[in-house]
């Protein structure tokens, strides 16, 4: 596996000054060229030389150069994770059981602990060194090192800069934690040999554990997982208070040692509810664990709670592709229970007021969070005589909702995967290029013509291969910042004010490419007034969910009306451009 590039130089400052030309006034780019040239003249070329020796060294070891400044920038995060960082997920699995039991007692037991059982499976293959290896659609082999969130572990918090604590890489007698109403349990799910326990024992382990916490048992007491909820520093010091207590320490060590957390939700809910949930709602995963799954008893809603620091959406779609696949078996009329026990913390009396106070503060900022979907047709033509990339209409329709509604564009972040590269995790398209601003300024003006759609597609398949071929620009001045905050150099510019503008990201979009394991993503906005968007373009049509926040986001209901116009101005545009085509001869 070729270790990530480190491109050139000069090659990132010229398609930094292209990404920020679209952002900023003349003035301000003339000045973004000046910090330029000031930084190829200075010490780039020190910064440049040093981050490929790091890079050379990082590859022996079987990093690339950016995993350890990435890694470090999300545990250095100190605002409350699901708020920041973490990601909720509507994600698909089968719910069926066999059918002589399906009707009798404790179904929504029998599909839920169907469902687990799958996800075992899945964890336990990896333990075991069973899971097949990833492969892109180009059939190259993909780094597996972010499977090890697979094993369990945690995110440890402390003060400046969190901690990854890894579990036993061991499948045998290995647990999980099951979270019933924000009370935890861990119950045993492999045995001596590292393979999963009989699905009904599973069923009799979570009816065990429902029975032992009658509903609503929450009410008014602290949560299990309420200082997860909390930002890093005060989790961090309310965690410490904890901790002096032995009992403490017990319960802590199992939490870190569970294969993943099941989080098994009694309330049924919408599409929406259930995602604004799982995204945000204390109660619902430990916010510092890597995925807490979600179970619905009272309808089919299966979920996930990502703890996004060490892995992406997309190498937990193909663990869930694996999970699909694999039958639990049928279900026997009796099995036995696997152990399980109750896992508690022994709050001093202060320190549950104070978190009771923190929790409700936290909760006022999640019910902040709006998150809407909108699909719009698909603007193709059934028969396109060239090719047209759905992920670019895609931008396009936001970046047309942007400027249709606020009258400027401000940045676009898109994740595109680089985890072909040893340490891969993924680059930043700039969505934003002067050749889309010119498209849709003229679809708005009604005055687009099929050259503007031809130059923007270019501009967006260059930027694409750019980033799949380890010539982005963002984890490159991200690497030079590193060795430059490391050896007292001067980088000009870092400093400059369109840099700012390029890295505050109005709209933080992601697409995992179709619903077939994850459904649908939940997100909060990167900037104080920006939109979170997961879209997928789908058979016949695009479709986008947004978040924003209630009272920072001005005219959300603007911007969700433009997506509809850009594909509407879209499907004309390409209409006439597949007329006017003539295939060369």
């Amino acid at each position: 596996m070729d270790p990530l590039p480190v491109p050139p130089l000069a090659q990132t400052l010229r398609k930094y000054l292209a990404a920020v030309g679209p952002l900023v006034g003349e003035r301000e780019l003339r000045e973004a060229q000046q910090a330029a040239a000031r930084t190829l003249d200075g010490d780039g070329h020190r910064c440049q030389s040093e981050l490929e020796a790091f890079a050379d060294l990082e590859a022996a070891h079987g990093r690339s150069w950016l995993s350890t400044v990435w890694l470090e920038g999300y545990l250095r995060v100190r605002d409350p994770l699901p708020l920041a960082s973490n990601v909720g997920f509507r994600i698909r699995m089968p719910r069926h059981v066999a059918p002589q039991t399906a009707s009798s007692a404790g179904g929504g037991t029998m599909e839920a602990a169907a469902v687990v059982h799958r996800l075992v499976g899945a964890h336990l293959a990896w333990l075991r060194g069973e899971l097949p290896a990833e492969h892109t659609a180009r059939g190259q082999e993909v780094d597996d090192h972010q499977r090890g969130v697979l094993a369990g572990g945690l995110r440890h918090p402390r003060v400046g800069m969190d901690e990854v604590r890894a579990a036993t890489a061991s499948p045998r007698s290995r647990s999980i934690g099951l979270l019933v109403d924000d009370h935890f349990y861990a119950a045993t799910i492999s045995d001596e040999r590292g393979y999963a326990v009989p699905a009904d024992s599973l069923r009799r382990t979570i009816e065990h554990v429902l029975e032992q916490t009658p509903a609503h048992a929450a009410s008014d007491d602290v949560g299990f997982t309420a200082l997860s909820y909390l930002g890093s520093d005060v989790a961090s010091a309310c965690l410490e208070r904890l901790l002096e207590d032995p009992r403490n320490q017990q319960a802590y060590e199992r939490l870190e040692h569970v294969l993943f957390v099941v989080n098994l939700v009694r309330s049924p809910c919408d599409d929406h509810g259930h995602l604004l949930r799982t995204a945000f709602s204390p109660g619902q995963a430990w916010a510092y664990t890597p995925i807490t799954y979600q179970v619905g008893l009272a309808d089919d809603f299966v979920g996930m709670h990502l703890e996004h620091s060490q892995v992406d959406a997309a190498t937990l779609k193909a663990v869930l592709e694996h999970a699909q696949a694999d039958e639990p078996g049928e279900p026997t009329s009796e099995g036995p229970v696997a152990p399980v026990d109750p896992v508690q913390w022994s709050y001093p009396d202060a320190l549950a007021a104070e978190l009771a106070v923190q929790v409700a503060s936290y909760r006022a900022q999640a019910e902040m969070i709006r998150l809407d979907t909108v699909r719009v047709d698909r603007p193709v033509p059934a028969e396109m005589p060239f090719r047209v990339s759905d992920d670019a209409l895609c931008q396009w329709v936001m970046l047309y909702a942007q400027l249709a509604t606020y009258g400027r564009v401000r940045s676009t972040y898109e994740a595109v995967d680089t985890r072909h590269y040893l340490g891969g995790r993924t680059e930043c398209l700039r969505s934003v290029t002067p050749e889309a601003v010119g498209l849709v300024q003229a679809l708005i003006d009604g005055r687009a013509r099929p050259s503007h759609l031809h130059a923007a597609l270019a501009a967006h398949k260059d930027w694409i291969k750019a980033c799949k071929t380890g010539q982005g620009i963002d984890r490159h001045l991200t690497g030079l910042a590193m060795v430059a905050d490391a050896n007292d150099y001067a980088l000009p510019l870092l400093d400059d004010p369109s840099y700012h503008r390029l890295k505050t990201d109005f709209l933080s979009t992601s697409s995992i490419g179709d619903h077939d394991q994850i459904v649908a993503m939940c997100f909060a906005p990167t900037s104080d007034d920006g939109l979170g968007i997961n879209y997928t373009p789908l058979g016949d049509c695009y479709e986008f969910l947004v978040t924003s926040h209630r009272t920072r986001t001005a005219d959300v209901d603007t911007f969700l009306a433009g997506l509809d116009d850009a594909a509407g101005a879209l499907s004309s545009l390409l209409t006439t451009a597949a007329h006017e085509h003539h295939p060369a001869s």
